[in-house]
């Protein structure tokens, strides 16, 4: 899918809460009684509506980081109708990105099931991104390296506020996942950009390896999807299209924070 120069979302026509979390505590599927897909439309409309959203400017890529505190939080992405997500979370907080399906990957001809290529001048603009913030990105854009001050080009390169300089570091146990679609229903079947797909992923092993504080071992989790027919979903019709990360912080000093990833409606084990 191609960015959007002015959004068409309606929030307003997304299900709404049949009752209200506890203070302290995430929305789940029972706050809409038990059916999953509302939930997933209801919740990414809400952070739509709270600016939680991960940007969707008419460029190249957009993002959203944050750092956790001490009441729930939510990131959601929407408009994934063949474009490529990267969740890269931690106990400190996380950073997500929406990397679009064109211009970067390429185009996707679904008559003649066939890619036209992309500019190689975008996807070098992408990949870059995944390093450090250029100095015109919108505000809430960041690179892996502006929130990793292990890093030894983070205190003469990034250009990030220090609140954030430590969500990715060793420390606080980043993973990653990559969110990227297939070009059939089958969930097994090869990336529809695998080439592109593969360069990201080696890229964000590289920014963790690199000298001399690395994280060579980070875990990065492939989840393959199958773009919806539609490219838009302006009125939270489905849960299609859409990525919702939550945090909720500890009850108390002897309990534990958690966060969790929800792709199209259903939960990614091993992210709570």
């Amino acid at each position: 899918m191609r960015p959007k120069k002015k959004s068409p979302y309606k929030p307003k026509k997304a299900p709404k809460r049949n009752s209200e979390p506890a203070v302290g505590k995430w929305a789940t599927p029972a706050n809409y009684n038990n059916d999953f897909f509302n939930f997933m439309r209801g919740e990414v409309a809400r952070a739509y509506k709270a600016g939680t959203i991960v940007g969707e400017t008419p460029d190249i890529a957009g993002a959203y980081f944050t750092k956790w505190a001490n009441e729930p939080t939510q990131i959601a992405v929407q408009g994934v109708f063949g474009c490529t997500v990267i969740v890269v979370a931690s106990r400190r907080g996380a950073l997500v990105y929406h990397i679009w399906e064109d211009p970067v990957f390429g185009r996707w001809d679904k008559q003649h099931r066939k890619i036209d290529p992309p500019n190689e001048a975008d996807v070098s603009t992408a990949i870059r991104q995944l390093w450090l913030k250029d100095n015109s990105a919108p505000d809430q854009m960041a690179g892996i390296l502006d929130l990793r001050s292990d890093h030894p080009s983070y205190a003469t390169d990034s250009k990030m506020d220090r609140a954030y300089h430590d969500v990715l570091n060793n420390d606080a146990f980043p993973q990653v996942w990559i969110i990227a679609p297939t070009d059939e229903v089958a969930q097994q079947l090869p990336y529809r950009y695998p080439t592109l797909v593969n360069q990201v992923e080696q890229d964000i092993r590289d920014i963790f390896a690199d000298q001399p504080n690395p994280y060579p071992n980070i875990p990065i989790y492939p989840l393959r999807y199958s773009p919806p027919a539609q490219e838009m979903d302006a009125n939270y019709a489905t849960p299609g299209g859409k990525v919702l990360l939550q945090y909720q912080p500890a009850p108390d000093c002897q309990g534990q924070a958690q966060w969790r990833m929800w792709v199209e409606g259903k939960p990614i084990p091993g992210t709570s």
